[in-house]
């Protein structure tokens, strides 16, 4: 049996789009944080692993922290049980794999791509252990939106609305009052925004709306959505301002006009990857809401980049499961 665990809900998407073709059996681990996601598949999921026997391959993701992943590697290593973690984004880097102040690799790292995998060993990660596979999910966007044509879904209307993507980048630093904050950032865009402009915060799946109270107070007009599908975020608002959000690389099958506010030390990839336009200051995003400025970001590339993503994890995972460790090129 495949043990699947993480408490990052990127990571449980990501494996939920291919363990069903393995054709060998399986079972999740998560936290009730989660269960959401689980009851929108209809899979049934465990919140404990201590006890399962006939593990052949654990498989987590790479949540920050001392996460519920690095708990299920700990007990992976102790039982000697091929540990297998997906790095499904392209932020944190090395600091995904610290548990309690120590490095904890596991025995593969799967990343999107050669850049994913150059900064992890520029960062000192054993270049053996790091293998480029894709993303699924991104795959899964590009074939479903292969036709559409980036900002057509949006209709420009006298109604000016735009959308703020948290993140908890505040949860995710070990020193959260070291560097500027998502609550910090939102003050910094607020402030920013010309009298015509409705705004609407986006939460993080892991953020409650009671995060954001203070600001609803400050401005009622404000509003604040748990859940908004790709689509709808694609056809409703004409500028999408994220910090490092994962919504953002999905937004980018869909819209080539996405912001990513800056922030020091975070080491966001989107303007690189072809995906958004960086904002570093308030003036700079003042200057774009007040003229109404058209963003545009080559995201053709990326969108055909992930194509077969699905069927090279497939075959990994299944080889591994039946082979064991066999070992990686260098």
């Amino acid at each position: 049996m495949i043990l699947i665990g993480s408490s990052d809900p990127g990571a449980i998407k990501y494996c939920l789009s291919f363990c069903k073709y393995l054709d060998v059996p399986y079972t999740f681990i998560s936290n009730r944080q989660n269960s959401n996601i689980f009851s929108k598949y209809k899979i049934k999921y465990k919140t404990k692993w201590e006890n399962l026997y006939g593990i052949k391959l654990i498989i987590t993701g790479t949540a920050l922290g001392n996460s519920l992943d690095k708990k299920i590697i700990m007990w992976g290593k102790k039982k000697n049980i091929y540990c297998l973690s997906i790095m499904e984004h392209w932020t944190n880097f090395s600091k995904r794999f610290i548990y309690k102040k120590n490095m904890l690799f596991p025995d593969l790292i799967l990343v999107n791509d050669a850049i994913a995998k150059n900064i992890l060993i520029k960062e000192g990660l054993n270049k053996n252990i790091i293998k480029v596979v894709g993303n699924p999910i991104l795959e899964n966007l590009g074939k479903k939106y292969k036709n559409v044509i980036s900002k057509s879904l949006y209709k420009k209307t006298n109604n000016k609305k735009i959308l703020f993507l948290s993140e908890p980048i505040s949860e995710n630093s070990e020193n959260p009052t070291k560097f500027i904050t998502e609550k910090e950032i939102l003050l910094k865009i607020i402030s920013c925004l010309p009298s015509n402009y409705h705004l609407t915060i986006k939460l993080h799946p892991r953020e409650k709306k009671i995060k954001y109270r203070k600001f609803k107070k400050m401005d009622p007009s404000i509003k604040i959505e748990k859940n908004l599908d790709l689509e709808y975020i694609a056809k409703n608002y004409e500028y999408i301002i994220g910090i490092s959000t994962f919504l953002l690389f999905e937004l980018a099958f869909l819209r080539n006009d996405l912001l990513s506010f800056y922030v020091p030390n975070n080491k966001f990839l989107g303007e690189k990857l072809g995906i958004t336009k960086n904002i570093s200051s308030e003036m700079i995003l003042k200057k774009i809401l007040i003229n109404s400025q058209t963003i545009k970001s080559p995201t053709n590339k990326f969108k055909n980049f992930f194509s077969g993503s699905q069927g090279e994890i497939i075959k990994l995972v299944k080889k591994i499961y039946f082979q064991g460790n066999i070992g990686f090129e260098k």
